[in-house]
């Protein structure tokens, strides 16, 4: 009786013994299992927009000075001396009235007052003199008028824009300080060569102006229509740079895709970029600056871009802005690409 009751307490202890090592086994195994199973990425959180292609406007911007259209400064016929003005500031006169009065400076002689006439229509912008007995020479104005409610700018343009400026293109003649004033114009000539001294050349811009929103003398900014197209645009922070090209990344299932990309013209935080991309790509817009080719990547989708860029800035890969002023030099930035 009592070797039977051994045997079975040696046989449950065996029994507990091989159930502790299967259990064992099962947790060792179970673990080998799970560290050879691969392991879900993390996904990057980025920004997304869809490309589409957007109408584009390119121009070129410059700074000049706003004149009358005629504006002209007017001389004597005769050597003298001052008499006395026929007109004031600011008063408008038509072709051939009299603005001042000049004496025949003759001695022994006594002569009519010789009458200074305007030779345009418009508003008396200054009188030189208002000294009687002054000094009148036929290279010194008497006074200049110009027509306000018709004006032009005069800008110098330098070389690596004058071709891209046509006559006839639209332009838009605005106020650097009010946002509001804004007047359509166009181009009504290009100076056909460069001069060799400033590497520039002469563009001409008028506009009408009947309710004299802009006037005569104050700074404006000018706004050349050169090109208009469609293409892809984004924000400049989706475009990446390195040593060998510019990119974008665009997302392929979740999956980060590095794609070469040309930007081109663009304004503000919008350039316009070509490459192998087509409609409806969705391009990484925000935080591609974390990502590489292969990244796991979850965003929030954010609609396309609208709004195409108008110009670019001096120095930028093409496009933009430029810094000119009426009538001494502007400054000029490299073409676009």
């Amino acid at each position: 009786m009592k070797k039977s009751r051994k045997r079975i307490a040696v046989a449950a202890a065996g029994a507990a013994a091989a159930a502790l090592a299967l259990v064992i086994g099962w947790r060792i195994v179970a673990k080998i299992v799970q560290g050879s199973s691969p392991r879900r990425r993390a996904a990057y959180t980025v920004g997304m927009t869809t490309l589409t292609k957007q109408p584009l406007e390119k121009s070129l911007s410059f700074k000049g000075i706003v004149e009358g259209d005629p504006q002209v400064k007017v001389f004597s016929s005769l050597a003298g001396k001052f008499m006395r003005n026929a007109a004031a500031e600011g008063s408008f006169v038509s072709a051939d009235a009299v603005i001042a009065y000049v004496s025949r400076d003759v001695v022994g002689q006594d002569f009519q007052p010789v009458p200074v006439r305007s030779p345009v229509s418009g508003m008396v912008k200054k009188l030189y003199f208002t000294d009687r007995g002054a000094p009148v020479t036929l290279d010194k104005p008497i006074a200049e008028v110009a027509d306000p409610t018709r004006v032009k700018i005069v800008l110098t343009v330098g070389e690596a824009d004058l071709g891209r400026v046509k006559a006839g293109q639209t332009a838009v003649i605005r106020s650097p300080y009010d946002p509001t004033l804004s007047v359509p114009a166009r181009v009504f000539s290009v100076t056909p060569f460069v001069d060799s001294d400033t590497f520039s050349g002469s563009i001409i811009v008028k506009a009408g102006n009947a309710d004299v929103r802009l006037t005569i003398g104050m700074s404006a900014a000018v706004d050349i229509v050169f090109a208009r197209s469609e293409a892809f645009v984004v924000p400049s922070q989706a475009v990446q740079q390195d040593m060998d090209s510019a990119f974008v990344f665009r997302n392929e299932d979740g999956v980060a895709r590095r794609v070469a990309v040309v930007p081109g013209y663009s304004k503000g935080n919008l350039v316009e970029i070509t490459g192998d991309l087509t409609e409806g790509d969705t391009i990484v817009t925000d935080g591609g600056f974390k990502l590489f080719d292969g990244a796991a990547i979850a965003a929030v989708q954010r609609p396309p871009e609208s709004g195409a860029p108008e110009k670019r800035t001096p120095g930028e890969p093409s496009g933009g802005s430029r810094n000119g002023n009426g009538r001494t030099g502007g400054g000029q930035a490299p073409s676009g690409r």
